[in-house]
């Protein structure tokens, strides 16, 4: 080969690398996670009603729903991950258990953060065909109520979080507890504290106080499996999930 030839050889091949490295970098990156919370307010049959989104770092995401300056009627808390031009959710109805897998497309303007139901399950009253939705960044977390719900709660790292069950030591059953992510809560304590019985009666339960130490940011979550003393959970689903979005400060923008 001749230094003419290695000349177009050496020319080819730094185009075919350029065109190479053009033709996969040339996708938009995915778009950054609008953190903070963030709230849409909508009539609906004559009344306000009410939707928030509240993202915080790393990847921990909840939806409520309700009429205004009302309880909530929906809630889901769970994780997301940024995807395209939108966010990919998945969560878990805190009331209910059941999983719910959503799109949501967004459009960030300062204050301002545009939504779209973009596929996946239905939030509420979230529906695609809506179009896409206005929410407003909320200056802090609505924390009236620590939990929404039975059971979900805003947490703050390094805050002493308490759960509370019935349990009867008179009978084989108890609770097997299993934190489901130790990275972001801690066990710290756990007591049987038996209820009052002058009487000496026979069968009387008591309560399980379980503590735990949020420790990090994101979702904490716990599980509760119903199973004999000394024996495997009755089946492989949680009887119930306790939820806790925990920030290392007060969450909002």
């Amino acid at each position: 080969m001749n230094r003419a030839s290695a000349r177009r050889l050496a020319i080819l091949l730094i185009l075919s690398i350029l065109l190479y490295g053009a033709f996969f970098t040339s996708a938009e990156p995915d778009a950054a996670a609008p953190l903070g919370v963030w709230e849409c307010e909508l009539a609906w049959e004559g009344e306000e009603f009410v939707y928030r989104l509240t993202l915080s770092a790393p990847d921990a995401a909840v939806f409520q729903a309700g009429w205004k300056d009302s309880e909530w009627v929906a809630a889901y808390a769970g994780t997301y991950s940024p995807s395209g031009e939108g966010l990919a959710l998945e969560l878990t109805d805190v009331e209910t258990g059941e999983s719910k897998t959503a799109s949501l497309a967004f459009e960030l303007d300062g204050d301002r953060l545009l939504v779209t139901a973009a596929g996946g399950d239905a939030l509420s009253r979230l529906d695609p065909e809506e179009g896409p939705m206005e929410f407003r960044r909320m200056p802090s977390a609505d924390r009236e109520s620590r939990w929404v719900g039975e059971r979900f709660a805003f947490a703050s790292v390094g805050e002493e979080l308490a759960i509370v069950v019935a349990e009867n030591r008179t009978t084989p059953v108890r609770w097997r507890v299993a934190v489901a992510n130790e990275g972001k809560l801690a066990p710290i304590a756990d007591e049987y504290v038996p209820d009052p019985n002058p009487d000496g009666a026979e069968g009387v339960g008591g309560e399980r106080r379980l503590t735990f130490l949020a420790v990090s940011d994101g979702m904490g979550r716990v599980d509760l499996y119903r199973a004999a003393d000394g024996e495997e959970s009755e089946g492989d689903e949680p009887m119930i999930s306790y939820f806790f979005l925990i920030v290392g400060e007060e969450t909002g923008g």
